[in-house]
């Protein structure tokens, strides 16, 4: 369930705040959400700006769907029309279509205290364990919390999973020890890779279960920045660590074809030369391929095949890089190329794909039926043509007022959108049932 979404009038535009609205409330639907409480019914009135805890928030008088005496603001109306179209959908059976990519979530990160049964240790031993991380594991030291360190991580994930998104894959987040190898590609942006910070990275142990996936046929990518450390890492990737590098400015080269990357494309990055989490590794290419050089010509996106699988490793924290830049995915970005380049290498299928990576694509399913659900993250209006690699009987678009059909060129099916605007629509298979 989605809770307290929303965002006040008085620091927003009313239209502004119902467009923001919009996209999370059908995002949220293609994820699964199944309920969503809206913050909050109506404004506060005039007369309670000079008590708490309006009199020490102003942004909470006008947090409403209405204003105080009854008027409904464009939020209402979005919210009307996103009950009447849900109201359409027959949600018998239905369920989030399984993410492709996994991205990996630490076992410190997850329960970062208390839990020793996976330390690797049988009972008593001659001289404790203690880890200088750990508050109070040194007399008189006190608790880091983690703060940055959870800052690092909680960034990079969010650009990978915007990336994955933007790529065409919906992404989940396993944790360590789940059964993560469920997933046709897994994601490990820096920090994961790292070393010092036992918060923000997996574990030793991680990286057999590692090579062992890709050997079954498993995809992984990396992404390394100067405190990555891998245990026998060359066989894994076709590299080596050698040392690392401050940089401030980035720039990729692709030198070899690889999925729909060619020969010349670039890809730029503002770095930050005083923080080690922004320092490029420097590595030896063995038994890999580079794909793209850095500025000075060193590798710097390596391509390897183990046994049935395949991996791809950055010698740069790209994730990191857009984290701390605001609004990044609000300009011409592109770093999700190298995300649908590495797919379309290992030939991971999509059910549903769009031409505009703006445009998030999720699927609810039933047996021989379900919705696409297309979110238009962008501000200018988008004509999307969706494609299918399924035989499909028909789709139609869930509107307040019916079901609409989608015209056809063979398997592509244009859908307009306009900004942060949304659609469902409805597909069905050969044997699937008649719609109650």
């Amino acid at each position: 369930m989605v809770q307290e979404l929303g965002s006040s009038s008085a620091q927003y535009d009313p239209e502004r705040a119902a467009a923001f609205d919009r996209a999370s409330l059908y995002s949220a639907l293609g994820a699964g959400a199944n309920g969503f409480l809206l913050w909050c019914y109506t404004d506060a009135a005039p007369g309670n700006f000079r008590i708490v805890p309006y009199l020490r928030s102003p942004h909470e008088t006008q947090f409403g769907l209405t204003t105080w005496d009854r008027r409904e603001r464009p939020r209402a109306r979005e919210f009307r029309q996103f009950e009447a179209v849900v109201a359409r959908i027959n949600l018998d059976g239905l369920a989030p279509a399984p993410a492709q990519a996994g991205i990996l979530v630490p076992a410190e990160w997850a329960r970062p205290s208390g839990d020793f049964s996976t330390f690797g240790l049988r009972g008593p031993e001659i001289l404790p364990y203690v880890s200088t991380q750990e508050g109070g594991a040194v007399a008189g030291q006190p608790s880091t919390g983690g703060k940055d360190e959870n800052l690092w991580l909680t960034g990079s994930w969010l650009s990978s999973f915007i990336l994955a998104h933007r790529a065409g894959m919906s992404a989940g987040f396993p944790r360590e020890y789940s059964d993560w190898s469920k997933y046709r590609v897994v994601l490990l942006p820096s920090p994961l890779t790292s070393t010092e910070k036992i918060l923000v990275h997996v574990r030793t142990d991680f990286w057999e279960k590692a090579r062992h996936y890709v050997e079954k046929g498993g995809f992984l990518y990396a992404s390394l920045s100067a405190d990555s450390a891998i245990p026998e890492m060359e066989r894994l990737f076709g590299a080596r660590l050698q040392d690392h590098e401050p940089v401030s400015e980035v720039t990729l080269k692709v030198v070899t074809p690889f999925g729909s990357l060619r020969p010349g494309d670039t890809f730029h990055y503002t770095a930050n030369a005083g923080d080690s989490r922004h320092w490029a590794a420097v590595v030896e290419v063995s038994a890999g391929q580079v794909i793209a050089v850095d500025g000075e010509g060193r590798p710097a996106l390596i391509a390897n095949s183990l046994g049935k699988g395949r991996t791809l490793l950055s010698t740069y924290p790209l994730e990191t890089y857009l984290a701390t830049l605001p609004s990044a995915f609000e300009k011409h970005e592109e770093t999700h190329r190298i995300y649908r380049a590495f797919r379309e290498w290992t030939g991971v299928q999509l059910h549903f794909a769009v031409d505009n990576p703006s445009i998030q694509v999720s699927c609810l399913e039933a047996p021989n039926r379900g919705y696409v659900v297309m979110v238009n993250h962008g501000s200018r209006p988008a004509a999307a043509r969706l494609t299918s690699t399924s035989s499909l009987d028909s789709l139609r678009r869930v509107t307040p007022e019916g079901l609409a059909p989608l015209p056809q060129a063979e398997r592509n099916w244009q859908v307009d959108l306009e900004p942060y605007g949304a659609a469902v629509i409805e597909w069905t298979q050969p044997g699937s049932p008649p719609r109650p």
